[in-house]
């Protein structure tokens, strides 16, 4: 089940990337070679360990589109189980920040 998922999450990040690199032009060819190679849980976790957003979450974000970002896929309740607290925290702070999450 849990394959299975990470699966499903490589999938839909692949394709939010692709839209990414569409929409904004930002290229990043080693992100993407790494979400194929490692899947796109732990391409996207080591850089929310590190603190880092994608490569197009500031283009995005700058567009008003935050939520068509990685990180907004990954914070997606169904997606709750593949992430640690502290990863989630860096794609909710990034999506506070770009006023993604308003009261």
């Amino acid at each position: 089940m849990a394959a299975d998922l990470q699966e499903k999450f490589t999938a839909e990040l692949l394709a939010v990337c692709n839209r990414a690199q569409e929409s904004t032009g930002v290229r990043d060819v080693r992100f993407m070679r790494e979400i194929e190679q490692r899947g796109g849980v732990q391409a996207l976790a080591g850089r929310l360990r590190r603190g880092q957003v994608s490569p197009w979450f500031d283009a995005l974000a700058e567009a008003g589109r935050a939520g068509e970002s990685p990180e907004a896929l990954a914070v997606q309740s169904r997606f709750g189980s593949l992430f640690t607290d502290d990863e989630v925290n860096v794609c909710f702070d990034a999506l506070c920040g770009a006023g993604w999450y308003t009261t």
